[in-house]
């Protein structure tokens, strides 16, 4: 912990990106700097974000265990909530939560989009991308996250609890 910075400096900040291109959406493409992890925060996520013009930050994809949130500080975009577009720009704000409806965030603009971004820590995550058909489970209880995929229609939801009472 003695290593961990509990203050960033805007510098520091700049100092440490992350460039990501979702592999399920060519046009996914963001420039994070992840706050939280920087700072070691474990329960909960926030990072800065930036989209180029004409990119989006990941497909459409819905949260199971997690809340997100978005906060737009620079430049334009729509907000595509199931099938609900919302033009957004400088202090507008958008809620995701956990079961919400899916949604994804797209720079109509043509400067780069910037905007913080966070939401819980669940210990074990699950998002849908319903247009590509597939099922992202992430685990995030080490120092890194543990993701698998699979199709969506591979899951089908069952009564757990039922049991025939002759088996018992």
């Amino acid at each position: 912990m003695a290593d961990t910075p509990l203050v960033l400096k805007a510098a520091q900040i700049a100092a440490a990106p992350f460039d990501f291109r979702h592999p399920l959406d060519d046009n996914a493409e963001i420039r994070l700097f992840a706050l939280s992890r920087i700072t070691g925060l474990s329960n909960t996520s926030v990072s800065l974000a930036h989209i180029a013009p004409g990119r989006c930050s990941y497909p459409k994809h819905r949260h199971h265990a997690a809340d997100e949130w978005i906060y737009l500080l620079s430049g334009t975009a729509t907000l595509d909530m199931d099938g609900e577009v919302h033009s957004l720009g400088p202090g507008d704000f958008a809620a995701f939560p956990a079961g919400g409806p899916a949604h994804k965030l797209t720079n109509t603009g043509s400067e780069t989009l910037v905007y913080l971004m966070g939401g819980n820590r669940a210990a074990l995550e699950v998002a849908d991308f319903p247009e590509q058909g597939q099922r992202l489970t992430i685990g995030n209880s080490g120092p890194m996250p543990q993701a698998e995929l699979s199709p969506l229609d591979a899951h089908a939801a069952f009564d757990y609890f039922s049991r025939d009472k002759d088996d018992a």
